[in-house]
């Protein structure tokens, strides 16, 4: 509350700054002290019954208390709100501020009050304190409701500073301040605070913008900015003047990817400062390419590179695709697009019209990639880099484009007009298609009307996939044969010829008819070189014999048998071969003319130029050479005709006369030459028949005179820059120029040639008289060079209309770029084993190659490559797969060459080339064969425990150290060994899955295979991990060699759960471990949860286990009970702590699934109603909660551990069970019946753990067989008696031969209630078989109980090591020993709780220490120990029995176990009861002041006339002996009763009553060692019932007694079994030489115990008698302090040795006048001495190894007297005795026993005056040390010793692991004969002293200095 108040002040403060209003806070600081909680006072509360005015008082401060936070509460919510608002007043301004004020001046401003309150107010005030601001003079403003009033304050500054001042409002609710300022003017700049750029790539730049104002409205202000980078600043300085403002640019441009935050500095004014925070964080960006709008899932994954492709897109035109960019980052990203290119392009058809662009955050962009081939036929690649800002992030695309062009097909190849008379005209027509979907644009070199044949169009555009139809008109002028060979050019693709045949017949002249055979004859001869032969030589030649026919009837020479040339010869090769343009022919001419184009340029009208042509004839025969006339007779040719001998020329003469004025004239001019033969078709035969020649010649001239300038000619040109494609070095190249003649003249071209570097134009001039006309340009590289070029085209003669065209081409060779200098290295490769590597190489030439890899040598059978062969276009990159197979270890180095060459299509000539045009490149390969191996990194791989039918993965970790990759196969075996007896099976399935059998493993690297074990049983699974290497067809390499790589094992389990440790609290604390162990069958329960599960209990899961019925179904047949046993109604819940452990490798769900718990809710209308009793019973013990588990349900991980709660409520009567299902996830189910008993108060119960009993299986004829016990508990209020029906018995006696098989010891007895009693049964087994009998146990006033009792004889002979003997019921052989679960309040905690001294001898003793551990660090503990029967006093002993404990302190109990008696079987529990000091202090301070409260208002009283009644005087109720709890007045120890038993004398833990015979302690000159004994009777615990409690307090009252604390109870369990001694060293041989059988403890029947009285007698003095006692002893001490003898006394005795039982140590008294024989007796002696002592020790140490434990505590001596128990006292008594009685005999047959006899006695009187013998002494010594009284002395002895040192270590006297340190003794006087005594020897009282004294010295060296003494 206090920290609230504070809050809301500072809040109320806060908001009283930003107002400008003082708000006072002196009342807030006085009410915060009235807060302040105050305890109540200590005695108020504790004494609140005595004292009612206490109780009052403190409830009175409560409520100021409260009552003052609830004020407070309202004022802080008043305090959020101006304090003049709730007074009802409105102030307007709120705070008077003055601005732009001078000194000297005077300013006044209004201060506004408004009454906005329903009353009317009357409000003072006073002026302001100081002399600068005044108002008006003080008086009473009175303010009706909604009424106002105006204050004028006026403010007079003399200086330049600032001034604060205020005026006081007082109203009769409150007072309020208002406050007065003047500022002064002051620079300030109002900045953002922070400016946050968020993401931006790396090296982008991003610019924000803010406001910067000059906040004064005087002064203007400098700034400057200083900023680190990345960021900026513009401007970074500048002069604001008041009121204004800019807008500064802040510049963030990241530079890495990280996170900057940095602080922008602006100084401003006088050394004014302000910071602006820039944050911003660099990213880098992604891009990736895609082809289509999604982002491909591979592109993510892999670098591959997307291919963006172009199919068949027309030349010329342009097509457009899309690429997307997608942005994988949160930043926007700028990018940038460019051409990767190795070489220097001269034409690009890709483009890209975006070159660089942003793209949004995670966003995608489209970019355009534009083709636009330029060449008909070519493939074309080009590549596009996208990089981002910073070139961080790149993408590359690749572009494939292909192109296509016209495709102009004729329907027809050769036209035949036949036989047609001269001057006649015949009419042919042939079709020009289009297939192409491409437009097409053509031109028929042929006159459309001056030749013989004309076409009606020559030239023209078809649309794709069209056609058009042509009339060819033949009329002939002379009688000869025709024969023309028509060129179709075509734009963009190669020419198309056909031939037009025809002949001419007259009446006087028939030459032979042309067919088409005759062409194709003629064809053949040209290529054989017989066609330049007429043909009536060659019909001589054939006559004679020297010419033959062939198939087709083609002559040829005998001789010749080559097969026809079939070598290509492209379409522009035939066009532009023939003679006249170029020197370069394909075959030889028959005729020529030297021009084949003749310009005669300007000529003028009416008059007549001629030039002269040259005809040469190359044949062998005389020619005749015809002249077409021109009809219009422009142009003639003289002579027209002429005969021309072989082998000569003859020139011809055509002459021009124009007709027309202002003219163009043009004409072809046509030849036709044919053998002067073939005039007549009777002397050529059919096989001889040659066509004839055609030669043409273009003639063009003009008649433009002057100045008259030429039409102008309305032309469009296809293209003026021409780039050639690519070709290889003297071959061609081609491309056409399409002029289009848009006007109505012809026009007359003319390409004039500026630079002619091997590029040639045909159709260099002519009239155009058609539309379109198209001339074809090669180029003709004569070296591999870049060749530039151009031409001129003049067109109607005039230099005005001249067009330039540019011409570029190269000649080219094979390139390839190979990628690492033409160097290729594998890595090493396993022998027979494959390695594959990509190599790329790029064609970085503009021709198409062919390539193919050459392997020189026997490479090919180590390497190979795919491709071997292929095509790679001009700029593409391709990648070769290369193999690499080594057959052996060694390295390898080898030189596959690449071949290439031009490649020209699917053409033949492709696969042909030539050596000049073909290049090699030679690739440098390097590979290595290895021979390798793999190996896991963990040889053993355990998937430890995995639940049986899930899964468990590993990581196998495979390693390959080899140099070279590994192809691996992996194999596994299985083998099942079952731990639990079960056979494999042989067909089960492997239960090993790995993720990849197969794999490659590079190099010196590892890889992770995912092993996953899939245990189908319960069983233990060894897998053997084999690996074979493979090659590359997927075999081994070595077969039937398979290499181990690991082994892995798992385990198949169930989740496991296991009880280890149980501890009951509550009603059930005096519940003994064992008691808890057997009424909850914990050992069952834990075997039950260790078996395996049946299949029907693992179909449902925790959370599945439902069922629609009440009770639900049963999948298991593990049931069993937890019984909370019984108490009376109303006691304490019984608490039951059990601790479950997962005690298996795997994490283990569980839950308790209560019937409610596993029952679905099902709707109304399905409820039968119906319940059945036991039903019903269910539901009301669910209902009232009397079963409750915490938690119901958990999760323990492997070795974890958890503590669950089960508690039993005793509110109703009854026996209750209820079903709980305990479910372990895929594992056990148990049902467990939970059961409890709530008994009556007036009702007698005995509770009994089960109605069947087993006992320990007992062999037959056994001399004593052990007794047994069976346990019964009284869980009721009142004590039971019990009788066990002996009729039973009798009956199987009688059966038996009258043999006692089962004998009750105790057929009749009582219990206690809350105690447990035995019944003691003798099973004695006749036969060695199974022995069963139910026996009524009757309850007295109770009921009877039917128990089954079964015992089981066997014979020991036939059994033998397969029937142990053991020395506990074999359901208590995993009862913990140890604490394990924590108890709420416990302090004090036991080493041990459970103490095993396993099987025994009779008649011998067994020790144990135990150490008790205060836990507290402040808390002071006292503990006692008390016995739960009377059969703890007769064989248990403790020592101590109570005691205290210091915080932290820790102290050793010793029990011994005395075995006495008949053999018989030990369950005995001991309860230490521990109380807190620290309580009792206080419980008795509390029980002091009320009794002396209660003598206070016993002594008080009034007088009264009502008469006193006789009861009074009694004071019964104030009584100290009386009531309840009574204390003793004599004693300060308060005596514990057994108030279960409510028994007046309480069970002592006492001596042992084995023995009647007592040891009168005799005078010992030294202190003896402690005794082993009790001091101390043990009590039974305390009362447990909260109802019994109840009614001995009485009824609550305010004068109630405090009561003692209630002590925690822990329990010790002792076990053991006792054995017959002969039956003991049958069974136990080895084990016989452990215990010393003691032989005065063997008395023939048990003398039973002495009661305590009479042990203890005690008596009773009253206070003279003390005080005489205590003024006795007093005296006797006094003057025993005054004694100097005394004195004298105690300092010799510190002095001396500390003796060791002194009638026992053998001391030789020799006179100084003895002679050297008596000497050497003596010597003799005390080398005899010394061996027999260590032969003594050896058989006492292994006699006594078996029952002395080495942690052992010591106790301290309490005086000179030596205080024995009984056992051990007869012992001593009867072995002094016997001493002496074999010391006083003298004249026997031992000669020296009566000197012996009197030496010890008579040490100092007198010196010895005979010697004896050695060998007599001897003897008398060991019979001593047989006697059965110096053996158990002896025990007596070392047990003593070695709980001394024990004790000693405790409290870090001795360092048991310390190393043992020698002591050297001081040489011994003597040899001289001046001694007068015998050499020192190590006797008990020297050993004794000189470890007494070295207490530093180590435990180790103690001990054994003691056992050789």
């Amino acid at each position: 509350m206090i920290s609230a108040q504070r809050r809301s002040v500072d809040v109320a403060s806060s908001k009283t700054k930003r107002t400008g209003v003082t708000q006072p806070l002196m009342k807030t600081e006085v009410f915060s002290k009235h807060v302040t909680p105050v305890p109540p006072s200590t005695s108020a509360i504790r004494y609140e019954p005595l004292s009612r005015r206490s109780r009052k008082t403190g409830t009175l401060s409560n409520q100021r208390s409260s009552a003052s936070c609830h004020s407070l509460s309202h004022k802080d919510a008043a305090a959020n709100v101006p304090p003049f608002r709730s007074l009802g007043l409105e102030v307007k301004p709120e705070q008077v501020v003055w601005k732009g004020w001078e000194p000297g001046e005077e300013y006044t401003r209004n201060l506004t009050l408004k009454n906005v309150h329903v009353k009317t107010q009357k409000i003072k005030y006073k002026v302001p304190g100081s002399r600068f601001f005044s108002t008006l003079f003080p008086q009473v403003i009175v303010l009706s409701a909604g009424t106002s009033f105006t204050l004028p304050i006026t403010f007079r500054p003399l200086e330049k500073e600032r001034y604060d001042d205020t005026i006081e409002f007082s109203t009769a609710s409150g007072t309020f301040n208002i406050s007065l300022q003047a500022l002064l003017p002051e620079t300030n700049l109002h900045l953002p605070d922070s400016i946050h750029f968020g993401l931006v790539a790396i090296h982008d730049t991003m610019e924000l913008s803010f406001e910067m104002k000059n906040m004064s409205s005087e002064l203007a202000t400098k700034f400057s900015w200083q900023v680190s980078e990345p960021f900026a600043i513009i401007p970074t300085s500048g002069l604001l003047q008041p009121t204004a403002s800019c807008s500064p640019k802040v510049i963030f441009r990241p530079t890495t990817a990280n996170v900057f935050d940095a602080t922008a500095v602006c100084s401003f004014g006088q050394n004014m400062v302000k910071t602006v925070k820039l944050e911003g964080i660099g990213k880098y960006p992604h891009i990736l390419i895609s082809t289509s709008s999604k982002l491909p899932a591979n592109n993510r994954s892999n670098n591959t590179m997307p291919v963006l492709k172009f199919s068949d897109i027309n030349v010329h035109h342009q097509s457009e695709k899309f690429i997307t960019l997608h942005n994988l980052s949160n930043v926007k990203t700028p990018f940038k697009v460019q051409r990767t290119c190795q070489t220097i392009r001269l034409d690009h058809s890709f483009s890209c019209p975006i070159t660089s662009g942003v793209i949004t955050p995670m966003g995608n962009f489209k970019l355009p990639i534009t083709f636009n081939p330029q060449s008909v036929g070519n493939t074309s690649i080009e590549y596009f880099e996208v990089s981002a800002v910073g070139s961080i992030s790149k993408s590359s695309l690749k572009c494939i484009g292909s192109s296509t062009g016209p495709n102009i097909q004729l329907n027809v190849g050769v036209i035949n007009f036949g036989v047609v008379k001269e001057g006649k005209t015949v009419t042919r027509t042939f079709h020009i298609t289009n297939a192409s979907d491409c437009e097409a644009v053509y031109q028929i070199l042929l006159d459309e009307f001056n030749s013989v044949f004309c076409v009606n169009c020559n030239s023209g555009y078809l649309a794709p996939r069209s056609s058009q139809t042509h009339i060819v008109h033949f009329t002939p002028p002379h009688s000869i044969n025709y024969y023309r060979r028509v060129t179709i050019l075509v734009h963009e693709q190669e020419p198309v010829f056909m031939d037009f045949i025809g002949t001419c017949h007259t009446e006087e002249c028939k030459p032979p008819m042309l067919k088409e055979e005759h062409l194709h004859q003629y064809r053949i001869h040209v290529e054989r070189g017989l066609s330049h032969y007429p043909p009536d030589i060659l019909n001589s030649q054939h006559k004679e014999g020297k010419l033959v026919e062939d198939e087709d009837g083609c002559l040829m020479l005998p001789t010749d048998k080559r097969d026809i040339s079939t070598e290509h010869q492209s379409a522009m090769d035939e066009y532009f071969d023939d003679g006249h343009n170029t020197e370069i022919t394909h075959y030889p001419p028959h005729v020529s003319l030297d021009q084949a184009s003749v310009w005669i340029g300007q000529v003028e009208f009416h008059t007549s130029c001629h030039v002269t042509v040259q005809l040469t004839n190359h044949t062998r025969g005389k020619i005749t050479a015809m002249w077409i006339d021109d009809p219009a007779g422009v142009f003639e040719v003289h002579p027209s005709s002429c005969d021309v001998p072989p082998l000569k020329s003859t020139e011809f003469r055509i002459i021009f006369k124009p007709d027309a004025p202002n003219q163009f004239f043009g004409k072809e001019l046509e030849c036709y030459a044919f053998y002067k033969s073939m005039r007549d078709y009777r002397l050529v035969e059919g096989g001889t028949v040659a066509v004839p020649w055609l030669l043409t010649v273009d003639v063009s001239a003009h008649t433009f005179v002057g100045n008259m300038e030429t039409f102008l000619p309305q032309t469009s040109l296809s293209t003026q820059t021409m780039t050639f494609p690519a070709v290889a070095s003297s071959q061609n190249s081609y491309k056409t120029i399409l002029l289009e003649n848009k006007g109505d003249t012809p026009v007359l071209y003319q390409f004039v040639k500026t630079q002619n570097d091997g590029f040639t134009v045909k159709q260099h001039q002519g009239l155009m008289k058609s539309r379109f006309h198209i001339s074809a340009i090669r180029l003709t590289p004569k070296k591999v060079a870049t060749y530039h070029g151009s031409v001129t085209l003049r067109l109607n003669d005039n230099t005005k209309n001249d067009k330039t065209i540019t011409l570029v081409g190269t000649g080219e060779q094979p390139e390839l770029l190979l990628s690492n200098k033409g160097e290729m290295f594998f890595r090493p490769t396993c022998v027979s084993t494959t390695n594959e590597r990509d190599y790329e190489v790029q064609n970085i030439g503009r021709i198409p190659l062919k390539f193919k890899w050459h392997f020189p040598g026997q490479i090919s059978k180590y390497l190979s490559v795919s491709p071997i062969e292929g095509v790679i276009h001009p700029n593409e990159i391709q990648s070769h797969t290369w193999t690499f197979t080594p057959g052996a270890v060694k390295k390898y180095v080898f030189k596959p060459v690449c071949l290439t060459w031009h490649y020209h299509g699917e053409s033949p000539q492709s696969d042909t080339y030539r050596s000049a045009d073909a290049k090699l490149f030679a690739v440098r390969g390097v590979a290595e064969g290895f021979e390798g191996d793999i190996k896991a990194e963990r040889c053993n791989i355990d998937f430890g425990c995995v639940i049986t039918g899930s899964n468990s993965s590993q990581p196998l970790l495979l390693f390959n150290n080899s140099e070279c990759d590994l192809h691996f196969r992996l194999s596994v075996e299985q083998s099942i060994n079952s731990q639990y007896g079960e056979d494999p099976d042989e067909n089960e399935p492997i239960g090993l899955k790995l993720n990849q059998w197969e794999a490659v493993l590079p190099a010196r690297s590892k890889v992770i295979i995912s092993a996953t074990a899939h245990p189908y049983r319960r069983v233990l699974y060894t897998w053997s991990l084999y690996y074979e290497l493979l090659n590359t067809a997927g075999e081994p390499i070595n077969k039937n060699c398979r290499v181990l790589l690991s082994e892995l094992s798992a385990e198949g389990v169930y989740p496991t759960l296991s009880i280890i440790d149980a501890r009951p609290s509550g009603s059930g604390s005096s519940i003994s471990k064992t008691q808890l162990w057997r009424w909850f069958s914990l050992e069952h329960f834990n075997t039950c949860l260790d078996s395996d599960p049946s299949t029907a209990e693992l179909v449902y899961s925790v959370n599945t286990r439902h069922s629609t019925s009440r009770r639900p179904s049963v999948f298991t047949k593990s049931i069993m009970d937890f019984n909370f046993g019984a108490a009376s109604i109303d006691s304490e819940p019984c608490f039951v702590s059990m601790m479950v452990k997962n005690t298996g490798l795997v994490e283990t769900k569980w839950a308790f699934l209560f019937p409610k718990d596993m029952e679905l809710e099902i709707d109304y209308w399905a409820e039968t109603g119906a319940f059945d009793p036991d039903e019903l019973h269910e539901l009301h013990i669910q209902d009232n909660k009397l079963f409750t588990v915490k938690p119901s349900r958990g999760v323990l991980k492997p070795g974890e551990s958890r503590t669950i709660l089960f508690s039993y409520k005793h509110d109703v009567a009854g026996t209750h069970r209820l079903p709980v299902l305990f479910k372990i996830e895929n594992g056990k189910e148990v049902l467990l019946n939970f059961i409890g008993v709530t008994v009556h108060l007036n009702r007698r119960y005995l509770h009994f753990p089960g109605t069947k009993h087993t006992f320990t299986p007992v062999p037959i004829g056994g001399p004593t067989p052990p007794k047994q016990l069976y346990e019964m508990y009284n869980g009721g209020c009142m004590s039971v008696i019990y009788e066990v029906a002996m009729d039973p018995l009798r009956e199987l006696q009688e059966e038996n031969y009258t043999h006692p098989v089962l004998t009750c010891l105790n057929p009749r007895g009582e219990i206690p209630p809350g105690t447990s009693a035995n019944l003691e049964w003798i099973f004695s087994p006749l036969e060695s078989k199974s022995y069963i009998v139910d026996i009524p146990i009757h309850i007295v006033g109770g009921e009877t109980a039917l128990i089954t009792f079964k015992g089981i004889g066997y014979d020991g002979r036939a059994m033998g090591s397969t029937m142990p003997m053991l020395d506990q019921p074999a359901e208590f052989t995993s009862v913990p020993s140890t604490q394990k679960v924590p108890v709420p309040g416990q302090i004090m905690f036991l080493s041990e709780e459970r103490v095993s001294f396993g099987n025994v001898p009779l008649f011998s003793r067994s020790r144990h220490v135990i150490f008790l551990c205060n836990k507290s660090l402040d808390r002071p503990l006292s503990y006692s120990w008390h016995a739960a029967s009377e059969l703890v006093n007769e064989v248990l002993r403790v020592e101590p029995v109570k005691g205290h404990l210091a915080p932290g302190e820790r102290t050793m109990t010793r029990i011994m176990f005395c075995a006495v008696g008949q053999p018989s079987f030990y369950d005995l529990d001991l309860i230490c009861e521990v109380v807190d000091e620290i309580k009792m202090a206080e419980y008795r301070s509390e029980l002091e002041a009320w009794e002396a409260e209660r003598d206070r208002q016993a002594q008080e009283f009034h007088i009264t006339d009502d008469d006193v009644p006789d009861d009074v005087s009694k004071h019964d109720a104030f009584d100290v002996h009386s009531g309840p709890s009574k204390f003793s007045m004599t004693s300060p120890r308060r005596n514990l009763e057994n108030v279960l038993n409510k028994k007046t004398t309480p069970t002592r833990l006492t001596e042992s009553v084995v023995s009647k015979h007592s040891m009168k302690s005799e005078h010992k000159t030294f202190q003896t060692l402690p005794p082993i004994r009790f001091e101390d009777p043990v009590k039974f615990p305390s009362n447990r019932s909260r109802l019994l409690r109840q009614e001995e307090a009485g009824a609550k009252n305010e004068w109630v007694q405090p009561q003692a604390p209630k002590p925690f109870v822990s329990h010790l369990g002792v076990t053991a079994r006792t054995h017959d001694i002969s039956e003991f060293r049958s069974n136990f041989p080895k084990q016989s030489k452990s215990h010393f059988v003691d032989r005065n403890l063997q008395v023939a029947y048990p003398v039973l115990a002495r009661p305590p009285d009479s042990q203890y007698p005690l008596t009773t003095c009253n206070e003279g008698e003390k005080d005489v006692v205590i003024s006795v002893l007093g005296n006797v001490l006094r003057g025993l302090l005054d004694d100097p003898t005394f004195h004298d006394d105690v300092k010799d005795i510190t002095s001396q040795p500390t003796p060791y039982f002194g009638q026992l140590a053998r001391e030789e008294e020799l006179e100084e006048d003895l002679d050297g024989d008596l000497k050497r007796a003596s010597l003799e002696e005390e080398v005899a001495d010394a061996q027999d002592s260590s032969d003594a020790k050896q058989d006492v140490t292994n006699e006594d190894a078996g029952i002395v434990d080495d942690t052992k505590p010591p106790e301290t001596a309490d005086g000179h007297e030596e205080k024995k128990d009984e056992c051990s006292s007869a012992g001593q008594a009867s072995s002094n005795k016997f001493m002496d009685e074999i010391l006083r005999q003298e004249g026997s047959s031992r000669p020296s026993s009566c000197g012996t006899a009197r030496s010890p006695r008579d040490r100092l009187g007198r010196s010895a005056t005979t010697a004896m013998s050695s060998t007599q002494k001897r003897t008398m010594e060991q019979e001593i040390k047989r006697t059965p009284e110096f053996g158990a002395l002896l025990e007596d002895v070392l047990s003593s010793t070695i709980t001394n040192i024990m004790e000693e270590a405790l409290r870090g006297d001795v360092i048991l692991t310390a190393r043992p340190r020698a002591v050297a003794l001081p040489p011994s006087r003597g040899g001289d004969g001046t001694d007068k005594g015998p050499s020192p020897k190590p006797s008990l009282r020297r050993s004794a002293l000189h470890s007494g004294s070295q207490r530093n010295r180590p435990s180790r060296s103690s001990i054994s200095s003691v056992s050789q003494k």
